[in-house]
């Protein structure tokens, strides 16, 4: 049995969904993550069964937050540009860390002392993290969105 489609929205007066709709809809978002065929499967000809689970966007969706785009990826991680709808429609630029992708000395070492210590930082030259939680699978981090980009491109176009 296949997820059910998404629900058509209904849209605001300039034609588009408005972004709590956008997000109810987001909520029941999911994935599959594979197949498993049974014995029984092979003699009867189902093809087995497909196991589903929330994609990212569904999980931040409910934390309020709607994803809008990437804004940059690395190896283990992307940053997303998304809508905090309970910080009255802020903009904050969201880390995800791929816990399958990321080595595990960096799963024990190095990312436990990034969620310790960088909500704890106070600059105003640092990029303020508001919120983490995990997932399971993946390591969400909501950060202040500065507009201007990242320190490294900034670096390169000097």
């Amino acid at each position: 049995m296949f997820p059910a489609k998404r629900p058509r929205l209904g849209m605001a007066e300039d034609g588009r969904p408005t972004l709590q709709e956008e997000l109810l809809a987001l909520r029941g978002e999911v994935e599959p993550i594979g197949s498993r065929r049974s014995s029984q499967s092979r003699v009867d000809g189902s093809g087995g069964t497909v196991s589903y689970r929330p994609t990212y966007r569904a999980i931040l969706a409910k934390h309020n937050y709607l994803v809008r785009k990437t804004l940059g990826n690395g190896s283990y991680s992307k940053v997303k540009l998304a809508v905090s709808l309970s910080r009255n429609k802020e903009h904050v630029a969201i880390k995800i860390v791929d816990r399958n992708r990321a080595p595990s000395d960096f799963q024990t070492k190095f990312l436990p002392r990034e969620l310790e210590v960088w909500p704890r930082l106070r600059h105003p030259n640092i990029v303020r993290v508001l919120e983490s939680f995990d997932d399971g699978r993946r390591v969400y981090m909501i950060l202040d969105y500065q507009e201007n980009g990242d320190v490294l491109r900034y670096i390169q176009k000097v």
